[in-house]
């Protein structure tokens, strides 16, 4: 029989002592090792789950993007930078994280309108004017001149009257009967159905000045119809006719004729055809020919009323309204950096279109992507009661949608599951907020999504941010400051700045209890072995007195090593497990969970250590003398 085996049999206590010795030590260091890899977990954990955003921000103009830019004329002048040229060089990682402004095509949903919700004065005052694309056939039943002279006083350069300039401006107000709807949204609850009587306003006349409708003559008009609680539509009674709000499109679609004494605007050729002459009746004229066209902008038109915004972003928590928490998540989740990596087609909704419509989260919607065009409106405040508009420097924005139409499809179609809802209170009249019928979809998922983005878009403070490292925003400002473009940010952290300091103990804490827990192995281990060679070398040297070999020796040792190592990594893994929470409870936190994953690596890797000392002992002990100084 070995003879280390009969000596461990024999000395059963001694051995238990012994392994009792260094499983303390091994479950100190498995402690260690353990709370270090999970407190560091939990820190990058921590940190990930914040996401720090710089919007450019001027604290003197409200919203103004610090970008080089000769599109506007600015009051009072200002100098633009090239933002993504500079912070190239800056000494943080720094991200560019646009959202690009799109319009998504949903058959059968219903859309958000103004009448939705009573408090939205949104989109230039009409929460709905994506939506209110319609086309109408009316007979013209009144026409009424309402156009004006004015008389324009202009002076030399000495001050003196020079002559005085007459200035006549074509208008017409007219009034028509509703023969038959074409293609109307469905009202809402709380909307004024359209009424039998319309009337509109419009300076378009025809080149000669004359009206464009006739009395008695019956038109296809495509327009928007304000007939929603907005305030347009309460400047009536209710038996006031319903106010035609915009005939064409968010254009004049009209050319300017001047002569000395007047001023006339008229239709040009290839306008869009916002309306149209027909006799007989409305089938057979959109049968025609000539109707083809009207056909298709019925299709255009109905479209738009299955429509919701898109805006296509690779992080949700960027944008300014979430930053502020003014929008939050209700449900579910925002799509992660991953999903957005790879243009996942997953979406955020929000919560007013998703009850409106029954959408829940892991729905799948099939969305269609559109390109139309967004006027992006700056307003840089009031001289004299009048709203002044320029370039970027602004104190307030709008983002504005117009009607989709074939052209703008961009040939992308898929099913996108609804991950997560959010909510969004109506928007404030001119407000860096977007209107509650706004998706949010990666920018991944959408092919060539940068050519959707136009220079106006460039200067909207809701569209551009910056993600940084989360505790990066000082040393950035810093440098910002040496370039001579301090102040220009506005620094969002979802609160990392409040978590910070915590999060940083936590990893301090985890680097002292894997010091403490590997000194405490070490030492443990050290003791272990001396005390196992002292008592184990009188048997090796009663086996040299036998005549055995010092390989015999060591071959009897290292088959005890298995038993001394698995015996004390069990008992040491056991005391480790009942002891962890009370450690880390007062040295880290009690959200430290332990990590049966980890402790089994710092086992191993102590398994190997011990297998490794204990290796050394055997054959320290093979080379143990016979006597004191015989030979060995």
């Amino acid at each position: 029989m070995n003879p280390f085996l009969l000596w461990m049999r024999r000395r059963a206590l001694v051995a238990l002592l012994l392994i009792l010795l260094l499983s303390v030590g091994t479950a100190f260091g498995s402690v260690g090792v353990s709370a270090y890899l999970a407190a560091n977990r939990q820190t990058e954990v921590a940190v990930q789950a914040y996401t720090t955003v710089a919007i450019p921000y001027d604290p003197v103009w409200l919203g103004r993007t610090p970008v080089e830019s000769f599109t506007y004329k600015q009051r009072p002048p200002c100098q633009y930078y090239d933002l993504d040229a500079i912070l190239k060089d800056a000494p943080v990682e720094i991200q560019s994280c646009p959202a690009v402004p799109l319009q998504g095509i949903i058959p059968d949903s219903i859309p958000i309108k103004g009448a939705d919700y009573s408090s939205a004065t949104s989109s230039r005052g009409w929460g709905e004017s994506p939506y209110f694309c319609c086309v109408v056939a009316v007979r013209c039943d009144r026409v009424t001149d309402i156009s004006e002279t004015n008389e324009i006083e202009m002076y030399n350069e000495s001050g003196k009257l020079d002559r005085i300039w007459k200035m006549t401006e074509k208008n017409y107000s007219y009034r028509f009967t509703t023969v038959e709807p074409l293609c109307f949204p469905e009202t809402s609850a709380g909307e004024r159905p359209i009424k039998k009587t319309l009337q509109t306003t419009d300076n378009i006349c025809l080149p000669d000045g004359s009206p464009i409708f006739e009395e008695g003559k019956t038109y296809l008009l495509w327009g928007q119809f304000v007939i929603s609680a907005g305030f347009v539509a309460d400047m009536f009674d209710e038996g006031d006719p319903t106010d035609i709000y915009r005939l064409c499109d968010s254009e004049m679609n009209g050319g300017g004729f001047s002569t000395s004494t007047e001023v006339l605007w008229y239709v040009q050729k290839g306008d869009i055809p916002y309306y149209a002459e027909y006799t007989g009746s409305v089938e057979d004229f959109l049968n025609s020919e000539e109707g083809k066209s009207w056909k298709d902008l019925i299709e255009a038109a109905d479209r738009n009323h299955h429509s919701v915004k898109i805006l296509a972003t690779d992080s949700v928590e960027s944008l300014a309204p979430f930053c502020t928490r003014y929008n939050d998540l209700l449900d579910g989740r925002y799509y992660t950096a991953e999903e957005a990596r790879t243009g996942a087609k997953v979406c955020v909704v929000p919560a007013l279109w998703a009850e409106k419509n029954g959408v829940h989260v892991g729905d799948m919607l099939p969305i269609s992507l559109y390109a139309p065009e967004y006027d992006v409106i700056q307003f840089v405040g009031h001289n004299e009661g009048v709203v002044e508009y320029t370039g970027p420097e602004t104190d307030q924005a709008e983002l504005s949608i117009c009607p989709s139409y074939p052209e703008d499809y961009t040939g992308q179609t898929d099913d996108y599951e609804v991950v997560g809802i959010y909510t969004c209170p109506p928007p404030e009249h001119n407000s860096l907020r977007f209107d509650p019928d706004t998706v949010l979809i990666p920018k991944g998922a959408v092919e060539n999504a940068d050519q959707y983005i136009t220079e106006d878009m460039k200067h909207y403070p809701l569209l551009n941010a910056y993600l940084l490292p989360n505790g990066a925003q000082e040393q950035l400002e810093s440098w910002l400051t040496e370039q001579g473009l301090g102040g220009n940010f506005l620094y969002f952290d979802y609160g990392y700045s409040v978590a910070e300091d915590a999060i940083e103990q936590m990893s301090d804490n985890g680097s002292r209890v894997l010091i403490g827990g590997i000194a405490a192995f070490a030492l443990s281990l050290l003791l272990f072995a001396l005390l196992l060679r002292l008592l184990t070398s009188h048997t090796a040297r009663f086996m040299r007195l036998l005549g055995q070999s010092k390989k015999t020796i060591r071959r009897g040792f290292f088959r005890t090593i298995p038993i001394w190592t698995v015996s004390t990594v069990l008992l040491g893994g056991l005391v480790g497990w009942l002891s962890f929470d009370l450690i880390c409870s007062k040295l880290l936190s009690k959200a430290v969970a332990f990590d049966f994953g980890l402790a089994g690596l710092a086992a191993l890797a102590e398994a190997v250590v011990i297998c490794a000392v204990l290796t050394a002992v055997g054959i320290r002990l093979s080379k143990t003398r016979i006597m004191r100084g015989g030979r060995t």
